[in-house]
């Protein structure tokens, strides 16, 4: 390949020349001579060339090749949109973009504290920071986020505002650095997560805006003092009632009140608890500084509705009170039964009733299991189980289990649950109950039982706190596929009220009959305890007189009235007495005094007692 560029010509060159200006005129005006413009025509050629040639030595055609002129105003007006875009870029980086060296990098933050809490348990978490900037900090803030169930006590610097949230650190030199130190306790459930958040607001010295630093902390609830257990069936059939317990225990390190809300499926219709659930359907416990290790149960019952086969949780909360009505949940456990269609019929009736209902020391009950087999196909080994809890005093129960009436001699046995608590179970099985063996469809089942409740004379009523008696029952068998089944009646709770007893005598002699009432309470204190009765015929009332209390007689009623405001338990024996005198004698008259009608409230369950006395015959 020829290395010789290629020619052109030179009339074409100096016609280019023309068009670009470059004339023999503004030649010779700079110095040069006319010879010497046309002397070195040639080399100017060569140049022009040589400047307009491209990579592979072709000359373009010089005829085509033109300058266009730019307008001045043009040049003028890009140049002002240059200076005024620099200008802009300047501005918002002066005010938006960190200068060199004042990126948050610089600003140490951390927040520290356990990564494991104890449940209520004091707990430290430090704020630290420091200022790495060769600048002052100017108007530094700490904003804190607590997590919720985080109770605040105290902080090494006192906060600036009314929830301990918010400090003014004032201004930070180059190099310094600061904390704060915040304590409280930390409320929720076991294992739950926690996280805490910190923000640090400052503007550097030599900065227009106010730049932010954030920091977070998850810690976790890994022990709690007080443990929470719901247990019941593992099968229920709907329809049929269903029992449920509720444990709380506490190793003794727990000292604040505590409320125990169960959590029922709209499908659950509660019928029972004990004891009963207040007007915010939760119980209340009242831990305190001087208690100790407890076991705290609690019992109810119901029954479900809705599609057999289908699991349904029941729940139960521990709550903490608050401020504000608010409540932090620090506890919970769930049983979730399947609910199955019954094929068993199975009662617990006490007293004739299927219900709750009150009794007092003294009285027996006259326990009823009632079992039928409801379905279509034969159960077998059918096992019957009466559970009873009751108070008790140096380990004896105030059931009469010595008295106990029983033709079917179920198995007994006792167990004391606490310092105020006995349980006792009796069971029967096929070698007792030889229809247990097998019940055939349509086939039933009655186990009869009489327990006495003690009276005074037999345990010390006054030395005795608790005041209810539980009474469960558990059915267990076999189906027709020799599947092992449970199930439970409904449950009954017996209120044991005051054992107050009132006796009446009448010593007459004609016309005058001198009448004594007399009252005995050895089983929790009473109160606004009346006695009332109606007294026939034309008499006189007088000679009134009571140890305890006012007795009066309301003319327009005729009636007689003893108050007693109050009535001490194991008060010594109460006594009232009146004189009636018949002022005339009417041969169809045969009563001289209504049976007295007694009523009295029980200040340790809250009941009303009401009872009635016979009649003063003439």
């Amino acid at each position: 390949m020829s290395d010789e560029k290629p020619a052109f010509d030179s009339d074409e060159v100096e016609d280019k020349i023309n068009r670009k200006k470059i004339t023999r005129h503004r030649l010779r005006s700079n110095g040069f001579s006319a010879a010497t413009v046309r002397d070195n025509r040639t080399q100017i050629n060569d140049c022009l060339a040589t400047i307009y040639q491209d990579p592979g030595g072709r000359v373009p055609d010089m005829k085509k090749i033109a300058i266009k002129k730019t307008s001045p105003f043009g040049k003028i007006l890009l140049f002002l949109c240059i200076v005024a875009g620099i200008m802009a870029a300047l501005v918002w980086a002066t005010f938006f973009l960190p200068k060199s060296g004042q990126d948050t990098s610089q600003l140490d933050l951390a927040l520290n504290g356990p990564s494991t809490i104890t449940l209520g348990a004091p707990g430290t978490f430090s704020i630290t920071y420091s200022n790495n900037y060769p600048v002052a900090l100017k108007n530094v803030s700490l904003n804190v986020y607590y997590p919720t169930g985080f109770s605040f006590e105290t902080s090494s610097i006192a906060a600036t505002n009314s929830g301990h949230t918010e400090w003014d650190l004032g201004d930070l030199a180059p190099g310094a650095s600061g904390s704060v130190v915040i304590s409280g306790e930390t409320f929720g459930n076991n294992g739950e997560q926690k996280t805490w958040h910190a923000f640090l607001n400052y503007t550097p010295s030599n900065f227009n805006s106010e730049l932010q630093k954030s920091v977070s902390l998850t810690t976790k609830v890994g022990e709690s003092p007080l443990t929470l257990t719901v247990s019941g069936p593992d099968q229920i059939a709907v329809g049929s009632p269903a029992n449920f317990t509720i444990t709380v225990n506490n190793n003794g390190s727990w000292t604040s009140p505590v409320a125990l809300l169960p959590v029922l499926p709209p499908n659950f219709a509660l019928a029972s608890s004990s004891p009963e659930l207040d007007s915010n359907n939760q119980w209340s416990i009242p831990y305190s500084s001087d208690s100790s290790a407890t076991s705290t149960t609690f019992t109810f019952s119901g029954q479900f509705t809705g599609i057999a086969d289908q699991a349904t949780p029941i729940q139960a909360m521990l709550l903490m009170p608050g401020v504000d009505g608010q409540t932090t949940e620090i506890a919970n456990a769930s049983v979730t039964p399947a609910l199955t269609k019954s094929n068993v019929a199975f009662d617990l009736a006490i007293n004739g009733s299927l219900a709750d209902f009150s009794s007092s020391p003294g009285s027996s009950l006259a326990i009823t299991l009632h079992i039928k087999n409801t379905g279509t196909s034969s159960i077998s080994n059918v096992v019957p189980e009466l559970i009873l809890q009751a108070p008790s005093l140096n380990r004896q129960s105030i059931l009469d289990w010595s008295n106990i009436q029983d033709k079917n001699n179920g198995n007994i046995i006792g167990q004391q649950l606490s310092d105020t608590l006995r349980q006792g179970t009796i069971t029967w099985d096929k070698t007792l109950i030889p229809a247990l063996v097998s019940l055939q469809p349509g086939d039933e089942v009655e186990i009869d039982v009489e327990l006495p409740i003690k009276d005074n004379t037999a345990i010390d009523l006054s030395s005795i706190s608790a005041s209810t008696i539980s009474a469960t029952a558990n059915l267990n068998y076999q189906d027709s596929k020799g599947t092992n089944q449970t199930l439970n009646a409904n449950p009954i709770t017996i209120t044991i009220n005051s054992d107050l007893q009132f006796s009446q005598h009448d010593a007459s002699n004609g016309t005058e009959h001198s009448v004594g009432w007399t009252l005995e309470n050895n089983f929790h204190d009473l109160k606004n305890i009346s006695i009332t009765a109606t007294a026939f015929g034309d008499v006189d009332f007088s000679n009134q007189n009571s140890s305890v209390g006012t007795i009066t007689y309301d003319t327009t009623k005729n009636q007689i009235i003893w108050n007693i405001p109050e009535l001490p338990a194991g008060a010594s024996t109460n006594k009232a007495g009146f004189q009636l005198t018949l002022k005339k004698n009417n041969p169809s008259q045969s009563t001289l005094l209504s049976a007295p009608l007694v009523t009295a409230e029980d200040t340790a369950t809250g009941k009303t007692i009401t009872e009635t006395s016979t009649a003063i015959s003439l």
